[in-house]
């Protein structure tokens, strides 16, 4: 079975409303997937993200941060990141984290999709 599970975010205006309207294949979309195994080894980000924003990141869900909520959301990836000891934890924090930083970068929200 294919993962499909991303973070997506807007390169642009126009990728923003795309965002909006769900139009991932478009180019003004940056999309960065994650395995199954990765959103596992984020779990405790993404109910850390629900509990201080009031948000719905799970399994079958997607959800949006607004570019507002991305410093705090970078501290609390990075936080955890700190804090884990394996491996392929690390690294699907590192996902986490470029997509944050990406989002930041183009000043664009940033979608989960579990």
């Amino acid at each position: 079975m294919k993962d499909l599970n991303f973070f997506y975010l807007a390169k642009n205006k126009t990728g923003q409303e795309d965002l909006r309207y769900m139009r991932y294949d478009s180019e003004n979309i940056i999309s960065i997937q994650l395995t199954s195994q990765n959103v596992l080894d984020l779990w405790d980000f993404g109910v850390a993200i629900n509990e201080k924003f009031d948000k719905l990141i799970d399994l079958y869900e997607y959800e949006t941060l607004e570019p507002e909520l991305l410093p705090e959301t970078l501290k609390t990836a990075q936080h955890l990141k700190e804090k884990a000891t394996e491996t392929k934890v690390k690294e699907a924090f590192n996902k986490a984290i470029e997509a944050i930083n990406l989002a930041i970068k183009y000043n664009s929200p940033l979608v989960f999709w579990w």
